[in-house]
């Protein structure tokens, strides 16, 4: 625009009139109008390398150079004020643009250059006082307006900017709000499912149990027997209802987990005194290959994960079969995984245990905790991780998730 209108005015004066002098015309075509084309082609050029710091620089020499150039140009002239007009025309037109981006200082410059302009006119001119006060003031009221004008544009479009943020940040929050309360209805719906199947079941034959012998309708023997199934029922129901209170904690916001270093061995030889029986009972082989011992995360999480997993391959493998921990380091964080042979999965059962939980029955059709899996991936999610599945039918099932090093900062957690 600034070379537009330098055009315009140079060949409007060296053309159609002679209010300037051809020195004054010359250096508005050989000094002032390359300056500007430089500068645009460099702009262009290299915009894309160009911050913030370097633009306003560049915007503070332009605007120096125009009324400054303006100014010499004034001088160049001679003393008898022909073209003040197209000088002063060119310098409002130069000041309305910056004031756009130098805003807070075209406000201080612009008046200081206006006042300095009237005083060299007085020093450097030799046109009537009267008429050089008129003039000055007819341009520094049009400046004025124009800065005025322009910032209190710039200043509703600010507001109008800032209330879109706002209505942004709005819109932001009631979305979280509602993905939080749609998270918060699907776990409810799954807690009803669980008491309506795992709890309700156990409960149901612990107190037939219970009548039969209180009637007395079971002899010794019976009644050993069944309470040995109903504790087994009660003690899954019991890690159930563990499993359920920390996949709650993990999905309350802004929860704290108590995350730090641990040992997975510590973790193992748990797991192994409790599935001892199990595995026994299946004929089945534990093999643990601990690459990497230390990983950073909530122990008591990470041992609920394994447990339901280990659950998982041993409901689903069959005698001689070999169930395999194996922790190692991948990519600077630790890897763990269970490895079973067992029955494996098809692609169909794979799809919907990753939208919805459900439960099959095992070689021994053993009946499994169908929300398990989904709290482990809950729970696999409060670590920032998340669960990898891969199975193949008839040959077995791997299931991974990776953890922190152990030697993670705390800013980790």
């Amino acid at each position: 625009m600034l070379i537009l209108f330098n055009l315009v005015y140079g060949l409007k004066d060296l053309l159609l009139g002679n209010e300037r002098d051809s020195i004054s015309i010359y250096f508005q075509f050989f000094v002032i109008l390359p300056v500007y084309l430089v500068l645009t082609v460099l702009v262009f050029r290299f915009s894309g390398f160009l911050d913030t710091r370097y633009f306003y620089w560049l915007a503070n020499f332009l605007c120096l150079f125009t009324i400054g150039s303006q100014l010499y140009m004034l001088n160049l002239n001679g003393t008898n004020g022909m073209g003040i007009n197209s000088v002063f025309l060119i310098a409002v037109f130069g000041s309305f643009i910056f004031s756009g981006i130098l805003l807070k200082h075209m406000l201080l410059i612009v008046p200081v250059f206006v006042i300095s302009l009237i005083l060299s006119l007085f020093t450097w001119f030799d046109f009537d006082t009267i008429s050089i006060i008129n003039t000055c003031l007819i341009y520094l009221i049009t400046i004025t307006g124009l800065l005025v004008t322009k910032y209190h544009l710039e200043q509703q479009s600010r507001l109008n900017f800032n209330k879109t943020e706002s209505l942004l940040v709005d819109e932001r929050m009631l979305k979280e709000s509602y993905l939080r309360i749609n998270s918060l209805s699907v776990m409810r719906k799954d807690l009803i499912a669980i008491l309506a199947h795992d709890v309700r079941s156990p409960l149901a034959s612990l107190q037939g149990v219970l009548q039969l012998a209180k009637d007395g309708s079971l002899s010794q023997e019976e009644t050993l027997y069944y309470i040995d199934k109903v504790e087994n029922q009660v003690s899954t129901v019991n890690f159930l209802i563990n499993d359920i209170l920390v996949w709650i904690k993990s999905q309350t916001e802004g929860a704290d987990f108590e995350k730090g270093a641990f040992n997975i061995s510590s973790l193992v030889e748990d797991l192994k005194y409790l599935f001892a029986a199990d595995f026994e009972e299946k004929e089945i082989r534990f093999q643990v290959n601990l690459f990497e011992d230390n990983a950073f995360g909530q122990p008591d999480m990470i041992k609920t994960v394994l447990r339901n997993l280990i659950s998982n391959a041993i409901k689903f493998s069959a005698a001689g079969d070999t169930i395999t921990l194996e922790s190692k380091s991948v990519e600077g964080k630790v890897s763990i995984a269970i490895i079973d042979e067992g029955v494996g999965m098809s692609e169909k059962v794979m799809k919907k245990l990753r939208t919805t939980f459900s439960s099959q029955l095992g070689t021994r059709n053993e009946k499994g905790i169908g929300i398990g899996l989904k709290i482990c991936r809950a729970l696999i999610l409060a670590h920032k991780s998340k669960m990898e599945i891969s199975s193949v039918q008839n040959e077995g099932t791997v299931i991974s998730f990776l953890l922190d090093p152990a030697d993670v900062t705390t800013t980790n957690q």
